[in-house]
């Protein structure tokens, strides 16, 4: 069962790391309403602020105020 628990944990930290990724996407867009340059590698910060963007104009449309 070691091998089964270690390998759950190295998922779980993978896990940690793209929710990290996308959640600092999603803040740069609606927040900073800029990209991160250290950050554009990831792919999961890209979908994050592209998600992020998504929200703000939505939240422009309804008119409102966000930041």
């Amino acid at each position: 069962m070691t091998n089964g628990t270690n390998e759950n944990n190295v998922i779980r930290h993978k896990r940690r790391g793209y929710l990290a990724y996308f959640k600092d996407g999603v803040h740069d867009a609606i927040i900073n309403e800029k990209q991160d340059t250290e950050k554009t590698f990831s792919d999961y910060y890209k979908q994050g602020y592209k998600h992020g963007l998504y929200i703000r104009d939505k939240l422009l449309i309804k008119e409102i105020p966000y930041g």
